[in-house]
């Protein structure tokens, strides 16, 4: 996050995802640890991968200990109940500095969740 964070011009925002929760239907991490998930390589040799699936707080914690600023979440629904299917968190945070309004918000407390529009 914070390589992140200093790349961002003022007024930039990072945008990202990733999953509510494992594919297994594990709950995501209460604290700041990657995962084993199965995987396979390109010539298809069963393997595992590190995956960051963290609980939404810990993510907001993240982002706003590396400076990013107008911490915004949304939580998209599985498409389905089948099996691996998941519940997807979108994230986006402003970068450090003046925003665009000229006001900043660092807190962790000033996270909302925004409308499907974004």
């Amino acid at each position: 996050m914070p390589a992140a964070a200093a790349a961002l011009r003022p007024g930039g925002r990072l945008v990202f995802s990733t999953l509510a929760h494992y594919l297994s239907g594990s709950s995501a991490q209460p604290d700041v640890t990657a995962g084993r998930v199965r995987a396979k390589t390109p010539e298809g040799k069963a393997t595992t991968m590190a995956r960051w699936v963290l609980e939404e707080q810990v993510w907001v914690k993240l982002l706003d200990q590396a400076g990013l600023t107008d911490i915004n979440i949304e939580v998209w629904p599985a498409a389905s109940n089948r099996p691996r299917t998941a519940a997807t968190l979108g994230f986006g945070a402003g970068g450090v500095g003046p925003s665009v309004s000229g006001r900043r918000t660092r807190s962790a407390s000033s996270v909302r969740a925004r409308p499907s529009s974004w």
